[in-house]
């Protein structure tokens, strides 16, 4: 599919007020009641600014995307 040695950046873009619904875990929900290094929340998250391909997911079901 890619050369030998060729990198393809993806990035999947969601709002955070979205992730908690696709994250059955309840990893989001323990996140805003304190646990601690969550990124984006308590801890730094720096989006992809140079991906070959970016997939946001704000007004379509990832399935769909």
């Amino acid at each position: 599919m890619f050369a030998l040695g060729r990198c393809f950046e993806s990035y999947v873009s969601t709002p955070f007020n979205i992730c908690p619904r696709r994250v059955p875990k309840g990893l989001y929900q323990a996140a805003l009641l304190g646990d601690q290094g969550f990124a984006g929340l308590d801890s730094h998250y720096e989006a992809a600014d140079q991906a070959d391909c970016v997939i946001n997911t704000d007004g379509v079901e990832l399935a769909t995307a």
